[in-house]
């Protein structure tokens, strides 16, 4: 039996970003609307870590014909259109170069925000 779940944070995993010098992500998939139309996704952007920003469209930009072609790969059917909904916690110690370039100081506390991608009815009828 396929564990979806698993095979949906992977294909998550394989989405993000990772530039020059861009340290680990901690990516967990949260959970799944029952009619697949959303998937929740817990992200961690962790200490000691260095990243360029917090800014999760910078590090994750779906590309949705390519995520919803590598899941049919593996047996998985991905509703349409879909929307991925990130929970981002920044951890205190976590450290960004271009935060250091501007003067922005660094945060004494973790915190938390939320962003979601959301796909296009053009595009996922296009795949």
């Amino acid at each position: 039996m396929i564990d979806e779940d698993s095979i949906v944070e992977r294909l998550l995993r394989a989405n993000l970003c990772h530039g020059k010098q861009q340290g680990r992500f901690d990516v967990k998939l949260s959970s799944r609307a029952t009619d697949g139309s959303v998937v929740w996704v817990g992200l961690r952007f962790l200490k000691d870590e260095t990243y360029c920003c917090s800014e999760l469209t910078c590090h994750f930009n779906p590309q949705w014909a390519g995520f919803r072609s590598a899941a049919a790969k593996d047996g998985i059917r991905l509703a349409a259109p879909l929307a991925i909904e990130f929970c981002v916690t920044v951890e205190v110690g976590a450290s960004f170069t271009r935060y250091d370039e501007v003067g922005v100081p660094a945060h004494d506390e973790a915190y938390t925000y939320n962003y979601v991608f959301t796909e296009d009815a053009d595009e996922s009828s296009a795949t």
